[in-house]
């Protein structure tokens, strides 16, 4: 029997005043889910500048994902698919490892941004609706989010597979499982060619 094509899903968990970080509780609930042929295999990632894309690397490395949702707590009222990362860090606050970057770049020799090939704005009107709106956004912070991001769009062979989604900082059972619907639909439109034009 062939093994099924896996989905994978990341998260985070606690840093700064985020004691419940709704990345990691949107994980643990898609676990183990279907789409289609493929089933859903999730990680939390450390909020560390080095850690999380050391750990997704290797998330990446074992799991061999046909596609990879990357999922962190945003800062706005709506659930955010981010077009681009910066190849900058540059925030006052230090990850959980204590390392602060005021200004730096992520890679040295890289590009200022890397874009997301998918058809972001498309997708975000299709998916929106009043429980859990949904919009396309420019800028994925300075944080560790937009850190991972950038080294996942470095990915070659994910390069029209990979998105990165953040959630609002609600934690209820109800703004999960809408989320948790936004992210799963995100995986199937990833996974069928014909969604990306």
């Amino acid at each position: 029997m062939t093994a099924p094509e896996v989905a994978l899903v990341t998260g985070f968990g606690p840093f700064l005043d985020v004691t419940v970080n709704p990345s990691e509780l949107l994980a643990r609930r898609v676990e183990g889910r279907r789409i289609g042929a493929a089933v859903v295999r999730t990680v939390v990632l450390p909020v560390s500048y080095s850690g999380a894309p050391a750990a997704l690397e290797e998330a990446i490395r074992d799991a061999r994902p046909a596609c990879v949702v990357a999922v962190g707590a945003g800062r706005g009222e709506a659930i955010a698919l981010e077009e681009r990362a910066a190849n900058q860090a540059s925030s006052i606050h230090a990850d959980n490892s204590g390392v602060v970057h005021a200004c730096a770049a992520i890679e040295a020799s890289g590009p200022s941004t890397r874009e997301c090939a998918l058809p972001v704005s498309r997708w975000a009107r299709e998916l929106a609706t009043e429980r859990a709106p949904v919009i396309a956004s420019r800028d994925a912070g300075a944080y560790v989010c937009n850190a991972t991001y950038f080294s996942l769009l470095g990915q070659p062979a994910l390069r029209r597979r990979a998105l990165f989604v953040h959630l609002p900082r609600r934690t209820d059972d109800g703004s999960i499982d809408a989320a948790a619907r936004v992210v799963l639909a995100l995986i199937d439109r990833m996974l069928t060619p014909g969604s990306w034009s």
